[in-house]
């Protein structure tokens, strides 16, 4: 947690960082859920903890959500009638972020994180080597999959939204076994990596969408705002294809597969790191 102690941070990069900290530690509990006793009460510290600061990220990825919109349909919008929706959520981050309270937050995210680290020591899985995270990898990629077809057959922000929450924790476990077999692991990661990025733009618009429906009064005239919300339905639409386009194609194989396949990266590793000049991998 030293980014929460650089002075050279703004507070909007730090808790970015910190955040993202909080779910890839997320993530490792996933990987070894079944063999670790405490996950649930884990699992549910880190995430309270993450909520501490998530109004500042929420409040700043609006603005970014607004920014990606004006930068596709550029050369077909005037800019200056959808200004006062950008105006009018900057000042919302801005008051966020003025807050006192924001600070104490970041001091009580502090707090918590000094406090599990305590916890981490006495941390204990039921299983060894590959055997302790078999389970957690394949349970995280169903859940992809599933979610994947539900997103399919519904067409919702929610359903869209789970989605993007598995696909990011399958992330997390093709980053963290990377290191086994890179030239194998990597593309894959990769392709995870950009497949929550797509899914996590549609949802910050989503959000944005939200917002401007529910109070359109705070953001210029009503019809501007309809034709913004316009906007951002084409561009949830366009980043929806793509998302679905590399999900078939990433989210291919069937659980067994994908773990069986992994396995046999961790057991190459394995024999390699064991010194082994001759590698032999049974199907």
């Amino acid at each position: 947690m030293n980014e929460i102690d650089d002075p050279d941070l703004e507070v909007t990069v730090k808790i970015h960082q910190v955040r993202k900290r909080c779910k890839k530690l997320r993530g490792l509990l996933r990987l070894v859920r079944p063999v670790f006793d405490d996950f649930g009460a884990e699992n549910a510290s880190f995430r309270d903890a993450a909520r501490l600061l998530s109004d500042v990220r929420d409040k700043r990825s609006l603005i970014l959500a607004y920014d990606d919109v004006t930068a596709q349909f550029g050369d077909q919008i005037d800019r200056r009638a959808f200004a006062p929706i950008r105006a009018r959520l900057t000042r919302d981050s801005r008051k966020v972020l003025e807050d006192p309270d924001t600070r104490t937050r970041l001091q009580k995210f502090r707090h918590e994180m000094d406090v599990a680290r305590d916890r981490m020591r006495t941390w204990t899985l039921d299983k060894n080597d590959f055997d302790a995270i078999a389970d957690g990898i394949g349970k995280t990629y169903k859940r992809a999959r599933k979610r994947m077809q539900d997103a399919w057959s519904d067409r919702d922000d929610e359903t869209m939204h789970a989605w993007r929450k598995r696909v990011k924790y399958h992330w997390y476990h093709a980053r963290l076994l990377g290191d086994a077999v890179p030239e194998m692991m990597g593309p894959q990661a990769d392709a995870a990596d950009e497949l929550s990025d797509l899914l996590g733009d549609y949802q910050d618009l989503a959000v944005l969408d939200a917002r401007l429906h529910d109070a359109q009064q705070d953001f210029g005239t009503a019809t501007d705002i309809e034709a913004f919300r316009a906007l951002i339905k084409q561009r949830k639409e366009a980043l929806a294809e793509a998302a679905f386009l590399l999900g078939r194609q990433s989210l291919a194989e069937r659980r067994k597969a994908r773990v069986k396949r992994w396995r046999g990266y961790w057991k190459a590793w394995e024999t390699g790191k064991a010194g082994s000049d001759l590698l032999i991998v049974k199907p």
